[in-house]
């Protein structure tokens, strides 16, 4: 292979040979935009003695030149986002973009305020956590490339500048609760929030619908489904729904692995066996919550894949700014263990 020499170079360039030389050499006597410039020009033919002080100017350009994505999110209780986070890192990574965590707290939420400051210096927002109307109108007006998580049961403007991802879960909760029903259940109780977001709510109706296609009649007795400050996240919430049960089920279907993992605790505080007296199911599969040995019925997002998702997505609406607004379904799969199976040895069969 044909060696490139600083002469070529300087021809490519219009420049004189000995400014080349002095410019890849770190020369005092040359600006140093003309360096970086003679560098990068040198790079591309192949040329390879370029002092290294000169090699790290470019490097330090081509990190300030590398773009941000902010991930937006609340001061959240579970640890349902580390895996998403750790999946948006790795996909934005390979695709040449930093990512930027950005919390937005109580209060501010409460008074529609965003670090509008921030957010305006980066590419496009990953929002993880379900915002009020005012928050989202505000992210939204900042017209940044963006998609969201999950959204607001009642959310009324659709963002222009966003897309949504949503994880399935009405089929999924049906199955799980038609699988309770064929093992002769017919007291099912429900748990979850359904007023904050699309998903739980999701949840419940497949919940319902499986009831309803069993002939079942809902029992309010044994639902709960009221907003709550921490949305059953905490484990008090979850006693006081299951306290306020007119009576205890003989299954309860939970809108999360938090509140299926707080609900087993309560139940075998009390006496109770899961799931010889109460069978229990979840959903999200969060592993870190989970006991070493596999126990809870759940539905898997697989959270890696859905931050790498996520930022697919974006890079998508970034490249398509023009393209009609999406809302993309993730789907799920269902985990059957021991906590929904009233006779144990059938999980074995």
């Amino acid at each position: 292979m044909k060696k490139v020499t600083i002469i070529e170079i300087a021809n490519e360039m219009g420049l004189s040979r000995n400014t080349v030389a002095k410019a890849l050499s770190d020369s005092a006597e040359v600006a140093e935009a003309t360096k970086k410039s003679v560098a990068k020009k040198a790079v591309s033919m192949g040329y390879t003695k370029i002092a290294d002080s000169v090699l790290a100017l470019l490097d330090k350009e081509t990190k300030s030149e590398t773009k941000t994505i902010a991930v937006v999110n609340r001061y959240e209780i579970s640890v349902f986002w580390n895996r998403i986070i750790m999946g948006m890192s790795d996909e934005l990574q390979k695709a040449g973009y930093k990512l930027q965590i950005v919390f937005i707290d109580t209060e501010d939420e409460e008074a529609g305020i965003i670090p509008k400051d921030t957010l305006e210096k980066v590419e496009g927002l990953l929002v993880l956590s379900v915002f009020s109307d005012q928050v989202m109108s505000k992210l939204d007006s900042l017209g940044i490339p963006a998609v969201y998580l999950d959204m607001a049961c009642d959310y009324k403007v659709r963002p222009k500048h966003g897309d949504f991802i949503m994880c399935e879960g009405e089929s999924s909760v049906a199955e799980l609760t038609t699988c309770m029903i064929e093992q002769g259940m017919k007291k099912i109780g429900f748990i979850g929030d359904i007023t904050s977001c699309v998903t739980n709510r999701e949840r419940f109706n497949g919940y319902h619908n499986a009831l309803l296609q069993a002939g079942i009649t809902l029992d309010k007795g044994i639902v709960v489904t009221n907003h709550v400050p921490f949305r059953y996240y905490v484990a008090s919430e979850t006693e006081k729904a299951l306290e306020s049960f007119e009576y205890m089920p003989e299954a309860i279907i939970c809108a999360n692995d938090d509140i299926a993992w707080f609900a087993i605790k309560y139940l075998r505080k009390k006496g109770y066996r899961v799931p010889e007296d109460v069978a229990i199911t979840g959903f999200d599969n969060i592993e870190e919550i989970a006991p070493i040995e596999a126990f809870l019925t759940t539905v898997r997002v697989g959270n890696y894949r859905l931050g790498r998702k996520m930022v697919q997505q974006l890079i998508w609406r970034m490249d398509n700014k023009d393209f009609p607004m999406e809302t993309v379904r993730v789907g799920v799969d269902i985990i059957y263990r021991i906590s929904s199976c009233k006779n144990a040895q059938e999980m074995t069969n």
